[in-house]
């Protein structure tokens, strides 16, 4: 059967080179939500700095700077992102996002094989998977993509160890949940692997009190074994970014808002048959209705698994084929966790204190979507095998799911429904257009339901290949069609840099730039946010931070959205929000000058930018530049003046003003003479700068303070001190000096070189020697079960 399996595998590589052809040979890329704004720029950085030859350590496009490595977010040591080299960086970017789909693809169809489905089952659970709307609602929040995409190779050789007792499956086990944990994303990891227990305690109490326990304790600690050895290889990760928690402003925990943001709501579940009840995603989502009642649209924009799915999770459920108790168990968990706010649970977590630094309870619904896809892979088996409680439970499922979108379709019609679609998602006049829209979603949704209702009713006469042909070409028009809306394109030309950046200086390094409209709650703002696919352009156009870093611009005093900015950083925006609430109108000047700010960009007004662009949002100039001064990186303050806090920056900047010379600093101020900065150089982790002063001076270095920067003045180590909150400063004596300032960070050395242990060991599991004694403990094992099955404990 390899060879078979070999071509079905082809097959699902083919689907997806088929299905994404426009992104693999056309030029078009993935951009939507967090995939253009905060994804591109951010491996964009990695890759600019790795070809530059230094350490991928140090970010100092973000706010004066900010830690990478430490940072999973930036992923530098997961082996899949290196795909961003592969040839131009918009076309390597692209590349990595669609390795993770036929990796999801291929190692579900690789799981349902090793639970012994026949190919055509396999390949219509493997689509169900990795083309499902939930798995490609994850594409535009990587990290959970990454983490989703191994999972069921995870599950694969778990259970292929627990059958063969094979080092070389428990190695592979290891080998992908460090895959996994390399990607630390914490409620992706934390659900897969609770997955994985729960599957073990399950088979162990399914077997009885004796054998179970001892079932469950071999499997945990093989588990066990295995999580080890996967945290190991993530070390070079992980250690580092427990270090950064520290220091950055998740330190300080969540409020519970923000914790219980993104919350599932639980009728979402009737999306599994149901793809657009709550929303249509055309157009970015710019009509999804019910995000007026539901407060904002969801994290995960969609669950649907396919009409598949649906069904033959109904039928197996209500037949209460083997796995059903465990399906019904998982997605029922999943399901309550997932609900966040909308359930006491939620709020109980929090003030134990065990989720004050997760964020988006949605994720946790992904091991039901997981289990259920599985879980209806096992019961087409059992359909296609003439199982007549099945098949007939799947036919009155396919019918009523079907009747049920002919209904709402119906009722789409009639002269009242706009006004109780308004009232029943509270819509306000302007989005009256949504009844229409939902209109035209229910007959498609009703389409799709009827077809694959026929196939299925077609089940019942044989299972032939033009029934197999009918079902995977329902299944891949159901799941093709809606990906094209959860996963929509955007043309090449988005990915070139738009028409601002040819108004900014060349000399990129030497300054940053500051979104001030991105602080202001504006009208204009709000509009252009949501404008549907124009928002896109809005960022690309108005270089929305942090999407300048794509162009190899610098942003500085932005939002920190991910709560992983450095605290000194959080606190100098803390500061400036601080000043505006006093009414200040020129609140940002004060700190312009401290950060080496030169441009300044407000939005324009939306009507008046929209007319001049004939309505084409790609060529809209969404923002007004304003030339800020020449705010140097490096520079040397006229005096100083102690401020240790931010109400003292506060207080200090209302009772004088901007002082742009002045820098706040946490020592005695003293008497100031000239400095001029002849030169410098910079680097990702390291800068030269050549100085001269004519006395005592201070340095202002407007580099995020860290406590992995270190300073020689001269060759001789000297004290970075805080300067300005955020940054840093040195003291500098009469004559001319060299500062040179390196950015090393202990942990990410201590970590590769336990990665680098565990992945020797992992690869010496692997290797094939004593393969005879290896058949001898599994013989072992088999006759050890034979007799406790027999109630000798012995």
């Amino acid at each position: 059967m390899r060879r078979t399996d070999l071509l079905a595998a082809l097959l699902l590589v083919a689907i997806v080179a088929a299905l994404f052809g426009d992104v693999l040979f056309g030029g078009a890329g993935f951009y939507f939500r967090d995939l253009f704004r905060y994804h591109y720029p951010m491996k964009q950085i990695v890759r600019q700095t790795i070809a530059a030859g230094d350490l991928p350590l140090w970010n100092r496009l973000y706010a004066g700077g900010q830690p990478m490595a430490a940072n999973p977010a930036y992923e530098v040591f997961y082996p899949p992102q290196w795909l961003i080299f592969a040839g131009p960086y918009a076309f390597g970017f692209q590349l990595h996002i669609l390795f993770h789909v036929v990796l999801a693809l291929t190692g579900m169809f690789a799981l349902l094989r090793e639970l012994r489905v026949r190919v055509a089952t396999a390949v219509a659970g493997a689509l169900s998977f990795g083309l499902s709307g939930f798995f490609l609602a994850t594409v535009n929040i990587l990290p959970t993509c990454f983490v989703w995409s191994w999972a069921p190779l995870a599950a694969l050789f778990l259970h292929r160890f627990e059958r063969t007792r094979a080092r070389r499956d428990l190695a592979l086990s290891a080998l992908v949940l460090g895959m996994q944990a390399l990607v630390t994303e914490p409620v992706a990891l934390v659900g897969t692997w609770a997955l994985l227990v729960a599957w073990i305690a399950w088979r162990g109490l399914l077997r009885g009190a004796a054998e179970g326990l001892l079932l469950i304790r071999r499997d945990v600690t093989a588990l066990a074994i295995v999580i080890v050895l996967a945290l190991a290889l993530a070390s070079v990760q992980l250690l580092p970014a427990a270090d950064h928690l520290r220091d950055s402003a998740r330190s300080r925990g969540m409020t519970f808002e923000q914790v219980a943001s993104s919350s599932l709501h639980p009728s979402r579940v009737l999306e599994l048959a149901f793809p657009r009840l709550f929303g249509s995603l055309v157009d970015d989502g710019a009509l999804y209705w019910s995000a007026w009642r539901f407060g904002g649209r969801p994290y995960l924009l969609s669950l649907y698994c396919g009409l598949l799915v649906a069904t033959m999770l109904v039928a197996g459920l209500a037949c209460r084929v083997p796995g059903s108790g465990f399906a019904a168990l998982v997605i029922a968990t999943s399901t309550l966790l997932a609900s966040g706010y909308h359930t006491p649970l939620a709020r109980w977590l929090y003030d134990l204190g065990l989720i004050r630094w997760l964020r988006f309870p949605e994720k946790l619904i992904a091991p039901a979507m997981f289990v259920a896809v599985i879980f209806a892979a096992v019961v087409l088996e059992r359909f296609v095998s003439g199982d007549r409680r099945v098949v007939r439970a799947a036919t009155i499922a396919a019918c009523a799911i079907a009747a049920s979108s002919i209904v709402l379709w119906a009722i789409s019609f009639l002269p009242s429904f706009p006004a109780a679609f308004a009232e029943l998602w509270r819509l306000p006049r302007t989005w009256l257009p949504a009844a229409a829209m939902f209109r035209d979603t229910a007959r498609l949704s009703a389409m799709t339901a009827v077809a694959f209702a026929a196939v299925i009713l077609a089940g019942h006469r044989s299972i032939s290949r033009l029934w197999w042909a009918a079902l995977f070409a329902t299944v891949a028009v159901d799941l093709g069609v809606f990906s094209l809306e959860v996963l929509p394109r955007m043309p090449r030309r988005f990915f070139t840099p738009p028409g601002a950046v040819a108004v900014l200086d060349r000399d990129t390094d030497a300054y940053s730039i500051f979104s001030r409209g991105d602080w202001i709650d504006s009208s204009d703002r709000r509009r252009y946010e949501t404008a549907g696919s124009g928002a896109a352009w809005f960022i690309r156009n108005g270089l929305v931070p942090p999407s300048p870093a794509a162009w190899g611009l610098r942003t500085n005093l932005q939002r920190d959205y991910d709560e992983t900015d450095l605290l000194p950083t959080r606190d100098l925006l803390d500061a400036m929000v601080g000043v505006a609430a006093r009414g200040v109108e020129t609140w940002d000047e004060p700190f312009l000058a401290r950060s080496n700010i030169r441009y300044v960009t407000d939005y324009a007004d939306f009507d008046k930018d929209l007319a001049a662009a004939a309505g084409d949002f790609s060529i809209s100039q969404p923002i007004h530049i304003r030339r800020a001064g020449n705010n140097p990186r490096y520079y040397f303050a006229s005096s100083l003046m102690r401020v240790e806090t931010v109400q003292a920056m506060i207080d200090a900047i209302d009772q004088h003003g901007a002082m742009p010379g002045t820098a706040f600093v946490a020592i005695r101020p003293f008497q100031l003479a000239r400095g001029r900065v002849a030169s410098w150089h910079e680097t990702a982790t390291s800068a030269v700068v050549d100085v001269e002063a004519q006395g005592p001076a201070y340095l202002v270095i407007t580099v995020t303070r860290h406590k992995y920067w270190n300073a020689t003045l001269d060759g001789r180590s000297a004290e970075l001190l805080p300067t300005n909150l955020a940054y840093q400063g040195l003291r500098i004596p009469p004559g001319r000096h060299r500062v040179v300032m390196r950015y090393r960070n202990p942990l990410v050395v201590a970590g590769a070189a336990i990665s680098l242990s565990a992945l020797l060991v992992i690869v010496l599991l692997m290797l094939p020697f004593g393969r005879g004694r290896r058949g001898d403990a599994a013989r072992h094992d088999k006759i050890e079960i034979v007799s406790v099955s027999s109630g000798s404990l012995s």
